[in-house]
Formats: structure tokens, sequence, C-alpha cells
């Protein structure tokens, strides 16, 4: 993610803001922890900081659109 102060609560907002436009099921994970992706506190629960690892999931009729958005955010998001 480009932001070097990782993934912190106004990058997550306009995360949950874009996943929330899908009927699929997000998930990120970050080590053994998941959280719902259309949920800011359980994303902020993550601790996402800047070059961490994490993997994102979506399960559902628009999954493969949603992962291509999500990896787009993730490209241009500052």
């Amino acid at each position: 993610m480009p932001s070097r102060l990782g993934f912190h609560l106004r990058v997550i907002a306009r995360f949950v803001k874009k996943v929330r436009q899908f009927r699929s099921v997000i998930r990120v994970r970050k080590g053994k922890i998941t959280a719902d992706g259309k949920n800011i506190l359980g994303l902020l629960v993550l601790a996402v900081a800047w070059k961490s690892k994490i993997y994102i999931e979506a399960e559902g009729d628009d999954a493969m659109e949603a992962i291509e958005s999500i990896g787009a955010f993730f490209r241009t998001e500052h």
C-alpha cells in the first residue's frame, strides 16, 4: 500500500466505502487475525503498518470484480 502511515483510519474509511459497493463477503487477514472488510473497527484492530503483508479474499457473485477494484485501490491510494 502506498501510504507510509499504513492502513490508518482515513485509508480504512475509503477502503470500506469502496468494498461496500460489492455484494460479496470481503475478508482481510493479517497473521492469524481476520476482519470483515466492510467493518472499520475490525480493520483497525488489524493494526496494518507500512509494508505489512495482508491477504484479502472475496466470496460471492461479484468477487472477481471486487478483488480487481481492491487491487486498483491499493495501487493508487495515497
